[in-house]
């Protein structure tokens, strides 16, 4: 009589890699839910210009791209431009201006304000001229 109270040890247990249809499918929609997210997720790009003589930063441009599904990237959220002292931030939403706009002076004074809404200034702009 053969007893199956004990395992048998005298032969060593093949290992093998073994997945269950459950995991298959919770990895599958993990991946087409998360896949699209991290995608079109905004990134930071920022340009330097620079003096070809000196190799000194003349120009700054920081922008946040998102990419779109079939190529191609829009501007989304804040760029700001720097050269020399001045300063220009602009928000964008979907590649069109759209939020506020400030222009400054090298001293911080803002020289230029207002406020886009679908590429197209809208409402009270703000311009000063200082001394």
């Amino acid at each position: 009589m053969y007893d199956t109270s004990q395992p048998d040890r005298s032969r060593p247990r093949t290992w093998r890699l073994q997945f269950s249809l459950k995991l298959l499918l919770v990895s599958f929609t993990t991946f087409a839910i998360g896949f699209p997210v991290w995608y079109r997720w905004p990134y930071t790009e920022t340009t330097e210009e620079r003096d070809p003589v000196t190799g000194k930063v003349i120009a700054t441009r920081t922008s946040r791209w998102q990419r779109q599904f079939g190529g191609g990237r829009v501007l989304q959220g804040k760029q700001q431009q720097t050269h020399g002292k001045r300063a220009m931030t602009t928000h964008y939403l979907n590649g069109k201006r759209h939020g506020p706009f400030t222009n400054q002076d090298g001293s911080g004074k803002i020289t230029n304000s207002g406020q886009y809404l679908d590429d197209l200034r809208e409402g009270r702009w703000v311009y000063t001229q200082y001394d």
